[in-house]
């Protein structure tokens, strides 16, 4: 069995890359969206991982933002 594919943005925020975690955010919102295959987003993932906090603030206020022009 090979290993699930992570996105972009979860590779970017578990190397700790902090311009590269906006980049994509602001390029590619929908990536925080992403799920693995135990049905986990991005967020959840890394906040599993423990990454730094200003990672973290910023994919979780994205998935706010995206959550809130869905509803």
């Amino acid at each position: 069995m090979t290993k699930p594919s992570r996105t972009a943005l979860f590779s970017a925020a578990r190397i700790w890359d902090r311009e590269a975690v906006a980049a994509l955010c602001a390029a590619a919102p929908e990536l925080i969206d992403a799920s693995d295959p135990k049905g986990r987003d991005s967020v959840a993932i890394a906040r599993e991982r423990k990454l730094p906090a200003g990672i973290m603030e910023k994919m979780e206020s994205l998935q706010r933002k995206l959550s809130k022009r869905r509803h």
